[in-house]
């Protein structure tokens, strides 16, 4: 095998070793959260070592093929991973500002059917800043 091919295929190692790696993770997320957002930690943790365990002994048991260039491999994986964490970083930055937008939209359109003409302001005394009189019912008066 050429050494151009080599490390090519070094490179294409290197990015699917982090390709599984992290998809692994992902995949073990998106399965636990529905049925347990709590136990998302744990199952990761436990993910964690199972990986782990795993990778240290394919790097123990397993020679080393002829064709491996080990730059090649790390520069690989060093780049797949500054990738993958940038675009889940993107992603979980549109879908937080997503999320954070929801419930605001959500208010607006709540306060808007609290009114009786849609755009209006509610009447005097009536609307959620009532103030409460003196005797301490709605509209008795002005606040102590």
């Amino acid at each position: 095998m050429s050494p151009a091919a080599g490390a090519l295929l070094s490179a294409a190692v290197g990015a699917g070793l982090v390709g599984v790696v992290l998809g692994i993770s992902l995949l073990v997320v998106r399965a636990v959260t529905p049925v347990s957002p709590t136990a998302v930690a744990p199952a990761l943790a436990v993910t964690y070592l199972v990986k782990a365990f795993v990778l240290g002994w394919i790097l123990l048991n397993v020679p080393r093929p002829p064709w491996l260039e080990q730059w090649w491999l790390a520069g690989a994986v060093l780049l797949s991973l500054a990738g993958w964490l940038t675009a889940q970083a993107v992603w979980t930055a549109r879908a937080s500002r997503a999320a954070a937008a929801e419930p605001a939209g959500r208010q607006a359109r709540a306060a808007r059917h609290e009114t009786d003409v849609p755009g209006d302001a509610p009447a005097p005394g009536t609307g959620p800043h009532q103030e409460d009189g003196p005797g301490g019912g709605p509209g008795e008066g002005t606040p102590p």
